[in-house]
């Protein structure tokens, strides 16, 4: 039935559909071979979908599978931390992590030199992370010096801490901080060279196409520390187009300069010049990069066979792989996206009670097909240009379709060279045609097949079809999700709504786990309530934005959550509300709790369902820059009933995501939509506030 095409997710795959096993294989042996050198970076270099993550995903199996207890993992999302002021720093923090991971999974494997390398050097990128933290950022609190400092700066102006012993105990912790900011090659080489020396650690870097272009070039340069040091194999997976705008972008005050200080070379004009910049992409990733790997373009034999799996053989729809072989970008994810919308295109076709699935079926006039259905979805994808063209002139793909028609007929029956009279039918085609009339592909998939009994597109049916871009998903939601959802309207703030006890599915995966009942704030804290607790607590730090003479928040965002929060603040705001309780005890929730609140029992992607709906949540997609009221999407609500579990505010949990960082859940108004997706895990030092970040409470009864 072409209604039961299934969803695929946007993932990796790490079962070979497009020949990358030979090339994951060729790698594999290269550098597990004793005399491989490193450090040693390879590029894999392709465009937006075309596989780069499921061939490192690939490789890094193997190396769990077959060589785990000497090459260690590290997988690094840039993307993920865009809004840190410095990558270094969640990047040196994530292979300390890696470590931790390997040591626990193989602690009876590993030789007693192995644990001791390993530990210690987990320890010394644990302490380099510190060390550049402090000398980065300005204005951070430190535990282990008990004041604010910029600790760089502090060293360069050579201040003093004399007061008392303990500040000079602090003074030296300094010192000893400053020295490894300032030798960090020789810091982690002293580790490189102890026993075992053929322990490596493999960095896959990934999706680096949806970083910013500084940003892309950002983690090249973090990558430039480490290839002095033996032990390091770096994979970065990008499309070459994102470094060619982030060299432009960092060297882009030498090319100003220069044609202001009159620079220019003999023979070329300043405009010329100007559009120079002194290294090329090309010259600064043959500096880091050893090898390049560009992935090819998908093997078109392999095509239909991958579209069949997408498809999972559905029946119905493998007659018409020709079509949409021939009408779509030959791109992995492309294909997955083309199936997504086609099920639901289906789906909804089906539920509105217009799509014709046999030739025996009764159905009301007029009513779709499902070639057609294909074909406009092809469209879609293809031909954006012709759909936004369609907008002034509903007619032009009937119209289109007509003068196919006349141009296959007079080729049959002219009796003159087939490029001579498609050339001349071009020419007698209206204006408005001719540029659509020229693209053979759009041809070939509008042309009209008779003999599967399609009727083509016309002036009756084609409003059905443009109708489909104005229905949303929660046309289905009863239909597809198992878990109703409970809209409550602007329930009053502060209000709690209670999670029975029970079993859920959690994270990505969708693990199975059982929490006791507890219940969680349907909205997160907002301004007001939040100032209710700073009139109550004078003492008590208040955000950094607020008027901090008036103790006021912004005007007008009383209802917007309350942000700049600190975990401490959060933690601080709870035992006040324990204070005015004697039923509950109030506190943050842990990120497990958290998630069952946001997603229900089901592992829905969203709080709504699992399709992404900016008209649902405060995402970067819903172009609104800025916090919103908590009560502003009712239509986005979770299972249960809260309010803004995807974006507008991340919220602290009670979770350790390591030794020194909490865990935070559910995206901000500055986060994309893969990120606001209720399993995505986010992490921040527990000292950290800004803008991004608030909170909601849970409670249970006091025991």
């Amino acid at each position: 039935m072409p209604d039961k095409i299934k969803v695929s997710g946007d993932f990796f795959t790490t079962e070979d559909g497009f020949g990358y096993d030979k090339y994951a294989n060729t790698i594999i042996k290269m550098i597990t071979d004793d005399d491989f050198p490193s450090p040693f970076t390879f590029g894999i270099f392709g465009e937006w979908g075309s596989g780069k993550t499921s061939l490192m995903r690939m490789i890094e199996d193997r190396l769990r599978k077959d060589s785990y207890e000497m090459f260690i993992p590290v997988w690094f999302n840039p993307w993920r931390y865009e809004k840190e002021e410095h990558l270094i720093i969640p990047f040196l923090k994530t292979i300390q992590h890696s470590i931790e991971i390997h040591l626990a999974a193989l602690d009876e494997k590993l030789s007693p030199k192995a644990k001791k390398k390993l530990r210690e050097l987990k320890n010394r990128l644990s302490k380099i992370a510190f060390a550049l933290a402090a000398s980065l950022k300005g204005e951070l609190n430190f535990k282990i010096l008990k004041l604010e400092a910029d600790l760089s700066k502090a060293i360069q102006a050579g201040e003093k801490i004399e007061e008392k012993e303990k500040e000079k105990e602090d003074a030296e912790e300094l010192k000893q901080y400053a020295s490894i900011y300032y030798d960090v090659i020789r810091y982690l080489g002293d580790i490189a060279e102890q026993e075992p020396k053929n322990l490596k650690i493999v960095v896959f870097i990934d999706d680096l196409d949806r970083c910013l272009p500084e940003k892309a070039i950002e983690v090249f340069e973090g990558i430039k520390t480490f290839l002095d040091i033996p032990g390091y194999v770096f994979f970065v997976g990008v499309d070459r187009s994102v470094i060619e705008k982030g060299v432009k972008v960092k060297y882009k005050g030498f090319v100003i300069d220069d044609k202001r200080e009159g620079k220019s070379e003999a023979g070329k004009d300043d405009q010329t010049f100007a559009a120079e910049i002194p290294i090329t992409p090309v010259d600064y990733l043959e500096k880091i990069i050893q090898m390049p790997i560009p992935l090819p373009p998908v093997d078109k034999s392999r095509v239909k066979g991958y579209l069949k799996q997408l498809l999972q053989k559905n029946e119905s729809i493998e007659k018409y792989l020709d079509i949409i072989q021939l009408g779509l970008k030959q791109n992995p994810r492309t294909y997955k996206r083309f199936i997504n919308t086609l099920a639901f295109h289906t789906k909804l076709a089906v539920e509105k009670g217009c799509l014709k699935t046999s030739d025996d079926m009764i159905i009301k006039e007029p009513f779709m097909t499902l070639e057609l259905l294909i074909k406009w979805t092809i469209l879609n994808f293809a031909f954006l240009d012709l759909m936004e063209a369609m907008k002034a002139r509903k007619l032009l793909v009937v119209e289109l379709q007509e003068w196919i028609e006349r141009l296959d007929s007079e080729r049959q029956d002219m009796d003159i060279k087939r490029e001579s009279r498609e050339q001349t039918g071009i020419t007698e085609a209206p204006s408005y045609l001719r540029q659509w009339v020229r693209d053979d592909k759009l041809k070939a998939i509008l042309r009209i097949n008779g003999e599967r009994g399609d009727s083509g597109f016309t002036k009756d049916n084609i409003d059905l079809y443009m109708q489909m871009g104005e229905f949303t998903y929660a046309t289905l939601s009863k239909a597809i999700n198992a878990e109703p959802i409970v809209i409550s309207v602007r329930d009053e703030i502060g209000k709690m709504v209670k999670i029975p006890a029970g079993v859920f599915l959690y994270g990505d995966n969708k693990e199975k786990k059982t929490l006791s009942a507890y219940e969680i704030g349907i909205y997160p804290v907002t301004n007001e309530e939040y100032k209710e607790f700073i009139s109550s607590m004078p003492d008590c730090k208040m955000p950094v934005h607020w008027d901090q003479e008036e103790k006021l928040f912004p005007k007008d965002k009383g209802k917007h959550p309350v942000v700049n929060i600190s975990f401490k603040d959060a933690v601080q705001y709870c035992k006040w509300k324990n204070d005015q309780e004697d039923k509950y005890e109030y506190r943050l929730p842990s990120e497990m709790e958290w998630e069952r609140a946001a997603r229900g029992t089901d592992g829905r992607e969203y709080p709504w369902g699992d399709e992404y709906d900016k008209d649902k949540c405060n995402t970067d997609e819903s172009n609104i820059g800025d916090t919103t009221p908590v009560d502003s999407y009712a239509s986005g609500v979770s299972p249960n009933g809260c309010y803004d579990m995807a974006g507008n505010v991340w919220e602290w949990t009670s979770s350790d995501f390591n030794d020194e960082s909490k865990v935070i859940r559910g995206g901000s108004w500055s986060d994309n939509l893969d990120i606001a997706r209720c399993a995505f895990r986010n992490w921040i030092l527990p000292d950290y506030w800004n803008l991004y970040v608030g909170f909601r409470c849970a409670r249970t009864l006091k025991t």
